[in-house]
């Protein structure tokens, strides 16, 4: 899956001088929609973008098919896992400022259209990155694909 990718391209980058990747907790968008209004995540993105300016950071957003991730997850994990799943968002959600998913979260169904609103949202805060910016679909294609796609990227050979 896409952790996948992630791993590879971290292995891949980790002799490049000057070059760090960092997963999602940066910039965490994911953590703060939902328990912060919209606009309020993107006043941060401004700062935290300003914060790093001089690291001259880049955002590489991976979409793919949630629907078919969601699936699999579930198919390779069980319902219990799907069950738990959607409690733990559900809890860390519950004082949505914007969603338009109604919680609690039940079956694959609401997981779904929560993570397709964050999406969105996401996608708006990539697109109002002070930075350099990336979207890959990676729906359809292999790891090897996306992979080969971010070695191509404009934001990849900038760095390097």
């Amino acid at each position: 899956g896409l952790g996948d990718v992630y791993k590879r391209q971290v292995q891949e980058s980790a002799d490049l001088p000057g070059v760090y990747l960092v997963d999602a907790l940066l910039p965490g968008y994911h953590y703060l929609f939902g328990l912060y209004s919209a606009s309020r995540v993107a006043s941060y993105n401004i700062d935290l973008y300003n914060a790093l300016r001089s690291m001259q950071p880049a955002i590489v957003y991976l979409r793919s098919d949630l629907d078919g991730a969601f699936s699999l997850a579930v198919e390779e994990r069980g319902e219990e896992w799907l069950g738990e799943f959607s409690k733990r968002i559900s809890g860390h959600y519950q004082t949505a400022q914007h969603m338009l998913t109604s919680l609690p979260l039940r079956g694959t169904g609401d997981v779904v259209s929560f993570f397709e609103e964050m999406d969105q949202l996401m996608l708006r805060m990539v697109g109002e990155w002070g930075g350099r910016s990336l979207v890959v679909e990676t729906r359809g294609r292999t790891i090897d694909e996306v992979n080969r796609m971010l070695k191509r990227s404009v934001l990849v050979e900038e760095a390097a």
